[in-house]
């Protein structure tokens, strides 16, 4: 989910992909089965207009069958796979979420993709964080991997992990009443393996755009769909916070 997907509702593992829930509303979730038994979500979330349709065998995995919505300049879908909880307050089992942001230690990633599709998207993580009780997000951090024909990143350099990112920010508005930090990976690659979370998060905190009593409430991976994105795959997710 990305911001503007957030700020519309804030209104209103490892397995080969296959064919088996197709998951093609909005939102188009459902729970399967993740690392160690644990409960994720897989959710099509068409949320800026998109039509996509995904399918997976139940387990920490999915496919994007299609999506045909032409190109209107912005993203139209992300559809992704989560641990944590929902702005709702639905949650999904065994994540370990939410927990306060100064609890967090070493929190890792994990993800594997195949990014050769026709269109424009961007492979990306979405981390969200917020208050307890939870009323809105306070901060979005989005970490990019890989990405096709995306728009001109940001001129800023940081580096993280050893690893040079374009950072992007984007300070709260009335609309989208938090602050979204992105980190565009230099160097593209289709998958990570524990790769740490805490030294992005330390970098907000350091910079004030994520505070230490927020609390990590979902920590999702997927593809921002610009257009096309048939083909696109996450075969295995998954985090340890």
């Amino acid at each position: 989910m990305t911001i503007a997907a957030a700020a519309a509702l804030l209104l209103g593992a490892m397995r080969a992909p296959a064919s088996a829930t197709a998951a093609c509303t909005t939102p188009g979730w459902h729970t399967v089965t993740g690392t160690d038994g644990r409960q994720d979500v897989i959710n099509s979330d068409n949320w800026g207009g998109g039509d996509a349709c995904m399918s997976d065998d139940g387990g920490p995995d999915f496919t994007i069958t299609s999506q045909d919505v032409a190109a209107t300049g912005s993203v139209l879908a992300y559809p992704n796979i989560s641990i944590g909880c929902y702005w709702a307050g639905t949650c999904s089992a065994g994540s370990g979420l939410p927990i306060l942001a100064s609890a967090l230690t070493h929190p890792v990633a994990s993800w594997t993709t195949t990014d050769t599709a026709p269109g424009v998207f961007d492979t990306a993580f979405d981390i969200w964080f917020g208050p307890q009780p939870y009323t809105g997000p306070s901060t979005e951090i989005m970490i990019f991997i890989n990405g096709q024909g995306l728009p001109a990143h940001s001129s800023t350099e940081v580096t993280i992990n050893g690893v040079q990112w374009w950072l992007t920010l984007l300070p709260p508005t009335a609309s989208k009443p938090w602050q979204y930090v992105q980190f565009r990976r230099a160097t593209s690659v289709t998958s990570v393996k524990n790769m740490p979370l805490m030294p992005f998060f330390s970098y907000a905190e350091k910079n004030r755009w994520l505070s230490p009593g927020s609390y990590l409430w979902q920590v999702a991976a997927g593809f921002e769909l610009w257009s096309g994105g048939a083909g696109l795959a996450s075969n295995s997710f998954s985090v340890s916070p």
